[in-house]
């Protein structure tokens, strides 16, 4: 890897570890810090297998993020209990 390449790295994973970036999409870092949205997903990736970065995917209440297990079936999202979780048809 190119020392350039890892310095961006090293300045992306320092900004990461701080909690309020840590809230933050993908696309939000990128908008805010010009990094590609590749690395910074390459980056949280590493974090969180490492345990410095909340695992990505995580479901984060009153956000209608991610619901780990779900399935969607005609226009709902299912959790992993059956249950219907949010209407994503479109009005």
């Amino acid at each position: 890897m190119r020392k350039q390449d890892e310095e961006k790295r090293e300045k992306l994973r320092e900004i990461l570890s701080q909690p309020e970036w840590q809230a933050k999409s993908i696309n939000e870092v990128n908008k805010l810090t010009g990094f590609s949205r590749a690395l910074i997903g390459r980056v949280k990736r590493e974090m969180a297998a490492d345990g410095t970065h909340p695992p990505l995917g995580e479901f984060k209440p009153g956000k209608g993020g991610y619901i780990p297990d779900a399935v969607a079936r005609g226009g709902y999202v299912y959790g992993p209990d059956g249950r219907p979780r949010r209407d994503t048809r479109q009005p």
